[in-house]
């Protein structure tokens, strides 16, 4: 039998774990990465507090920063530039308040998704241009399940089409630009002997038009290129270090070769390699300055910097990762 510790040992010890982090300074599990916070948005254009943050949409090309949040019954908050100046606030005024997903695309249009706001309606895409007025709306139908589906993440596909993922639906859905239904990328997995349809919450592209779908149910990410041909898969769903319990968005940064995905469960982020091989986590429970509770989203700057929507916190935290 092992030799018991004093007293006065387990009191230092148990003081460690409860001791602060410094001021930005955020937990991680890699001995060569230095994790650290460098901004975090509260408040919007209007000063209104933010509510609880849901899904972030990063515009590299003009370096704005769309956050989705419950605020005043949900609402847009929009930043600029390099210190994440808040310029502007979307809501009811442009019926932009109930929106679930955003995608600016190449062309300069923004793309507003949201479920259905009442019984016997469909959800819908509404379109706007660089001023924020309304040039069309698009109703989405034409596939199993339209009148419950609630969009989640909008991406810009090869041949200008639009690919989406919802809350809880099984695979994607690819749609041409005017919002009509093409088909279904539809990754399947081993679920208790049999195949199954992976729910698809969350999706990316990289430089090179690859997808990357993510699955929480499944704790997975499901790798396709630009023409949707399946390439690989990575991620293990589970509670521990490495694991996804409820994994909720992903990003990912060509230029630093990294996939980030937020788990909410865990309250931290899940760092990987372009080939989905596990790097390191960053995060964990907390209120302090670079600390998570329910992260719900992640992306990436066009610094490199990680955004990451810390959900009940009401806040958005930007951080900056430096490997030693």
């Amino acid at each position: 039998m092992g030799a018991m510790l004093s007293p006065v040992l387990l009191l230092i010890l148990l003081l460690a774990t409860l001791w602060p982090q410094p001021a930005g300074a955020a937990a991680t599990t890699a001995a060569n990465v230095e994790t650290a916070v460098i901004k975090v948005l509260e408040v919007d254009a209007n000063s209104m507090a933010l509510g609880y943050t849901s899904v972030l949409h990063y515009d590299r090309k003009a370096e704005e920063l769309y956050v989705l949040h419950s605020g005043a019954g949900g609402r847009i908050a929009l930043y600029a530039g390099a210190d994440y100046f808040p310029t502007f606030t979307l809501g009811e005024g442009r019926e932009l308040g109930r929106a679930s997903a955003v995608l600016v695309t190449g062309d300069g249009l923004l793309y507003a998704g949201r479920g259905p706001l009442a019984q016997g309606e469909l959800p819908a895409i509404k379109v706007y241009d660089g001023a924020f007025i309304k040039v069309r709306e698009m109703t989405l139908d034409g596939f199993e399940g339209a009148s419950e589906f609630s969009p989640r993440h909008l991406v810009e596909g090869s041949r200008g089409r639009l690919i989406m993922a919802g809350s809880n639906y099984p695979g994607a859905l690819v749609l041409d630009r005017e919002g009509r239904f093409l088909h279904v990328i539809a990754p399947t997995d081993t679920v208790r002997g049999g195949r199954q349809v992976a729910d698809i919450i969350a999706l990316d592209t990289d430089r090179e038009g690859n997808l990357y779908l993510l699955s929480e149910g499944m704790g997975r990410v499901y790798v396709y290129d630009a023409e949707e041909r399946f390439l690989f898969r990575f991620g293990e769903k589970g509670g521990s270090s490495g694991k996804l319990a409820r994994a909720r968005g992903v990003a990912v940064d060509d230029r630093a070769g990294r996939i980030y995905v937020a788990d909410y469960l865990r309250h931290g982020v899940n760092v990987y390699d372009l080939k989905g091989r596990y790097l390191f986590e960053f995060g964990g429970q907390g209120s302090g300055r670079g600390w998570l509770a329910y992260p719900s989203d992640v992306c990436v700057d066009a610094y490199g910097r990680v955004i990451v929507a810390d959900t009940f916190n009401k806040r958005v935290q930007v951080f900056e990762i430096h490997q030693k």
